[in-house]
């Protein structure tokens, strides 16, 4: 009897405490303010600054848009078959280089073979002379034409006599207007692969870089080129970073031979050093000047260092001889880049859907890897690489 009253007074005490509680916690929610839904905070998304559409004749912000919009595709694959043998012109800047001659020599063959004629013109680096090229090409009705511009300041007045005269227009290297089609170098990428590799080297040779000077040899009229030298620089200032800014000379160089010559050589008594990097943007003529004047002050490979942009025949013999100032050079391949012209021009003519922009494929040449792209001599170019480069990261 005493055992079950003790369980029933304990229960009874268990259920007056549990009243208690919730009294006590209903007591406090009440004097409590209401809590809002707390719901986690997010980063905000970066949103990428829109790059603005250049104005249609705007050559400068034209070039760098392509690059920066990422505007750039590839031609579909396979040999194009023309729907009739097309006439075709070349209206190219200057014949005298290898690089240039290889890229008519090995279009006219391409056409050619595709059943086709091309017809090359000489502009001889006069802007004068490329226009009266260009009423020539109108004159005699050609289907199809493509253009090395001696000034880009003539593209939209080429553009507009071609579009006049029903003629398919292809701006090879600078692009004649926004809406032209147009082919060329992936500059930047194509000027830091060759300075990367010439940075590497002046490591190996433990150059004191304060007492070296980096000389950049322009073509101011050409964005292309001055393209080509920011990635130099960018090549340069990742291995330097504190490469001292009263070292660099920047300038517009001339283009041919004899006058680079005395342009560098003025550039290397005007400012002495121990040790010199030539980064030059847009010729075979301009690197080969670069070094001979280099050579004829008394330097040597341990002491300066030459690269260049093209790749003609000259620079890839250069690159292998023993004792020679070229570092590297970014290779255009030449003869891919004839064939990728007719491709393109062919494409076009027969109504085929194509991009309007592509990049050419673009090669780091050295000592070591020249005959890995030109075996014997001969140019490796396949059915993949004149459809055009896809854009480099």
């Amino acid at each position: 009897m005493k055992h079950l009253i003790h369980r029933a007074g304990k229960a009874a005490f268990l259920l007056m405490l549990t009243v208690a509680t919730l009294v006590l916690v209903a007591g406090i929610a009440q004097a409590m303010p209401p809590q809002e839904d707390v719901t986690p905070t997010t980063e905000p998304v970066a949103t990428p600054t829109p790059i603005p559409t250049p104005e249609v004749n705007d050559y400068p912000a034209i070039y760098r848009w392509l690059t920066d919009a990422r505007m750039y595709d590839i031609l579909p694959p396979g040999i194009p078959e023309p729907k009739r043998p097309y006439r075709l012109a070349l209206d190219m800047i200057i014949m005298s280089q290898d690089y240039t001659r290889e890229v008519a020599e090995s279009a006219q063959e391409f056409a050619k073979e595709l059943g086709m004629t091309l017809d090359v013109f000489d502009a001889n680096f006069d802007a004068n002379k490329s226009l009266s090229i260009a009423e020539t090409i109108v004159a005699n009705k050609y289907d199809g034409m493509f253009i090395y511009a001696t000034d880009p300041a003539l593209g939209p007045t080429i553009s507009k006599m071609m579009k006049e005269a029903g003629i398919v227009a292809v701006g090879g290297d600078t692009p004649m207007t926004r809406d032209d089609y147009y082919y060329g170098v992936p500059s930047t990428y194509a000027g830091y692969i060759a300075g990367k590799y010439m940075m590497e080297q002046a490591k190996a040779k433990n150059w004191d870089y304060k007492k070296t000077v980096a000389i950049f040899m322009d073509l101011s009229a050409f964005t292309a080129c001055t393209m080509r030298l920011e990635g130099y620089y960018k090549a340069l200032y990742e291995a330097y970073p504190d490469f001292p800014k009263e070292n660099i000379v920047w300038y517009d160089a001339p283009y041919t031979l004899n006058e680079v010559i005395k342009s560098v050589s003025d550039q290397i008594t005007a400012h002495p050093a121990d040790n010199y990097f030539v980064m030059v943007s847009c010729s075979d003529e301009m690197t080969a000047g670069a070094a001979r004047a280099l050579e004829a002050a008394g330097y040597t490979p341990d002491t300066a260092m030459v690269s260049g942009q093209g790749g003609g025949v000259g620079p890839r013999e250069e690159l292998k001889r023993p004792g020679t100032l070229y570092v590297s050079y970014t290779g255009y391949m030449p003869r891919c880049a004839g064939k990728l012209a007719i491709n393109f021009l062919t494409r076009i003519l027969n109504g085929e859907n194509v991009p309007r922009y592509i990049q050419q494929y673009v090669v780091l040449l050295t000592k070591d890897t020249v005959d890995q792209y030109y075996p014997g001599g001969v140019e490796q170019c396949t059915e993949e690489m004149i459809r055009g480069m896809p854009m480099p990261d």
